[in-house]
């Protein structure tokens, strides 16, 4: 991970000491890509994430989750996570979940490892965050990469890129990789 050690750790800290962690900035910025990398391989965790279109279905996270339409009762659908396995979650995107699904989390919190992401400038965003937060979730926020590491990116994905254009795509990026 490039320009992410710190925060890798933090993670991976913050799972070890409370279960459940919160991964909070903007979009594009690497939520996602750090909390696999903080989880590992593919096949070591269960990973589904909310939907803005269909921020209105219910637990539509779990559902994703589990492939099927368990109950709709949070303490159920916390039960049928636990059922179908205990390896750890990625719940991306979550402010765009229902209040049930939050609900579902805080009951699976300390059961099983859990990172979620959550993307800031979003309506739910800062109340998801903090809800997770007042359960015993770590927060860890993303800023944009320093500007050594951002070219450091750009230079190992667009090796032949001329100096011009590589240029652009930094100020472009602002350290958003």
């Amino acid at each position: 991970m490039i320009g992410r050690v710190a925060e890798l750790d933090q993670v991976r800290q913050g799972l070890a000491s409370s279960g459940l962690v919160v991964i909070v900035g903007p979009a594009g910025i690497g939520k996602s890509t750090l909390a696999r990398a903080a989880l590992g391989q593919p096949d070591a965790y269960r990973e589904a994430g909310a939907l803005a279109t269909l921020a209105w279905s219910p637990t539509l996270v779990f559902r994703r989750l589990l492939r099927r339409d368990p109950p709709e009762q949070p303490d159920e659908m916390a039960g049928a996570v636990l059922r179908d396995g205990l390896s750890p979650l990625l719940l991306d995107d979550l402010q765009w979940a229902d209040d049930a699904s939050l609900d579902v989390v805080r009951m699976l919190h300390g059961r099983v490892p859990i990172i979620v992401t959550v993307r800031t400038g979003e309506g739910r965003s800062e109340f998801v965050a903090e809800a997770l937060g007042l359960i015993g979730g770590t927060r860890v926020d993303l800023a944009g990469l320093p500007p050594d590491e951002a070219r450091s990116l750009v230079d190992l994905l667009h090796r032949d890129l001329p100096e011009v254009e590589s240029g652009r795509i930094l100020d472009a990026a602002d350290g958003n990789p």
